[in-house]
């Protein structure tokens, strides 16, 4: 049986350190000691429930401890230093452990997160049952012109099955640098943000960003907004309204529906993926919400060319 160091990396708290880090994980990809693992299936936005999927990749470079990700029927793990590659509609479940009864280590990881016109970078940490609660955010925008970070990842997907297994681990290994060094070129271009402070913006900004991190999650509500700001429901509930002026719910509605329009203008996915997707369960029920804030449904918004 393989034995694995306990951790290999240390969680970044603050921006130099998670500069200092990705230096750190491009050296190691270029010398091929950070094995990448994918699913065998991947795509398809399959209908899992307890397994959302997102229409970004993702990766996940595990810190300390492991990494347990349910891809259908297919269950992957990842140990410190090694990589898993989420490709976009790849339905998974994940959950974060120690490597032993023993283990003094958190397990944490450092997900990478694409998104339309931006990467979102989070150190997370092993919650409740396992469930990883991101530590801090750092959201940085795509340049206009050249690579993004999912053009990266994307280049790195679609030649792994299309490499020799002699040819592999050095190509996904650059593959893997290229990804990192892009991230952290925007790194040093953006300030990032750490939601960490309780001022008012930084509130209201992390609530959001929890938002707009889970969108394909339909366990999101505002409850698990709350647990993982650290708050009570109700206390999370009445201050985001106050400062924001728009209630919790209605913001979870509203960044769902942003993304789902983004995905009737710009993608052929059917109306029930988009819905499954942007974390509704229920198609009727997206569509009423979706009419509500667009004043039209969805199959209508994409007939008319989104000019509604």
């Amino acid at each position: 049986m393989q034995s694995f160091v306990e951790a290999l990396f240390r969680m970044p708290t603050d921006q130099a350190a998670l500069r200092a880090l990705l230096v750190d994980l491009q050296q190691r990809a270029l010398s091929g000691r950070m094995p990448i693992i994918l699913p065998e299936k991947h795509g398809g936005y399959q209908r899992i429930d307890g397994a959302p999927c997102h229409t970004w990749p993702e990766i996940f470079i595990q810190l300390s401890g492991s990494g347990t990700f349910t891809c259908d029927e297919e269950v992957l793990t990842v140990h410190p230093g090694e990589v898993m590659v989420m490709p976009p509609g790849t339905p998974h479940a994940e959950q974060l452990g120690a490597l032993s009864k023993r283990s003094p280590e958190l397990p944490q990881q450092l997900v990478m997160m694409c998104q339309q016109y931006r990467c979102v970078i989070m150190p997370v940490q092993a919650g409740r049952g396992g469930r990883p609660n991101a530590v801090s955010y750092y959201a940085l925008q795509e340049p206009d012109h050249g690579m993004s970070t999912t053009q990266c990842i994307e280049a790195l997907t679609q030649r792994w099955s299309h490499c020799d297994d002699h040819l592999r681990g050095p190509l996904m290994g650059a593959l893997l640098a290229n990804v990192l060094i892009h991230v952290d070129s925007l790194l040093q271009q953006d300030s990032g943000l750490s939601p960490e402070g309780e001022g008012r913006g930084d509130f209201v900004r992390r609530c959001r960003w929890l938002i707009t991190g889970s969108l394909s999650d339909h366990r999101l509500s505002v409850a698990e907004i709350a647990r993982r700001m650290g708050v009570s429901t109700d206390y999370c509930s009445h201050r985001y309204a106050s400062l924001s002026g728009e209630t919790l719910r209605h913001a979870m509605n509203r960044y769902r529906c942003r993304h789902a329009a983004d995905l009737l203008r710009g993608s052929s996915l059917r109306i029930a993926a988009i819905s499954w997707t942007c974390g509704y369960r229920d198609p009727a029920y997206f569509a009423r919400i979706f009419r509500a804030l667009y004043g039209c449904s969805p199959r209508a918004y994409r007939s008319q060319g989104a000019h509604v």
